[in-house]
């Protein structure tokens, strides 16, 4: 497992993966920015919920105000851990780097040709913002942004739950036939 530390514009220190209930019998990985973020345990979060429903150990390695950089950074550090289903909440194409210095990875089609070619897991790719890319390998769906400063993924606690059960209504026969 791969842990990454970096220091945060306004939060400090971060290290990564935040980990939920270590030792079930499936690995889920989410990777993402402030929506998918977790640095401490909060129950009301959409990613706990997901792996609750589903008896998975949880790591998160979400990083608030990420660039699709930064998303990719923390995904490709982790492309050899074994998984049972990955999420990637990707950000607004635009978003620069602000904490891994990767200004200068290209965002462009054939960037996200190779990063689909390398998901090898079932995986679901969730966005808050309108993508030109589809990816090949996985479902897609969209969460409509509520724009709620301060709360929690940028939801209420009911939001937070209501988005877990389509993320578990749209993912259950992915995650049921691989056991």
């Amino acid at each position: 497992m791969k842990s990454i530390v970096y220091d945060h514009n306004t939060l400090g220190k971060i290290s990564l993966p935040f980990v939920w209930n270590k030792g079930r019998p499936k690995r889920f990985f989410f990777f993402g920015d402030s929506w998918t973020t977790l640095t401490r345990l909060n129950n009301k979060s959409w990613t706990i919920k997901v792996s609750d429903y589903f008896n998975a150990t949880s790591y998160n390695w979400g990083v608030p105000g990420g660039s699709e950089q930064s998303i990719f950074y923390t995904f490709a550090k982790n492309i050899d851990e074994e998984r049972d289903f990955t999420f990637i909440f990707h950000t607004h194409p635009q978003r620069v780097d602000k904490f891994f210095n990767l200004q200068g990875i290209p965002m462009n089609l054939a960037f996200y040709k190779k990063w689909d070619e390398m998901i090898t897991s079932p995986c679901i790719h969730l966005y808050w913002s309108n993508f030109n890319y589809q990816f090949q390998h996985g479902k897609t769906s969209l969460c409509t942004p509520l724009d709620n400063e301060g709360r929690l993924h940028h939801m209420t606690k009911k939001d937070n739950f209501l988005f877990a059960n389509e993320v578990i209504e749209s993912i259950k026969t992915m995650v049921d036939s691989k056991t």
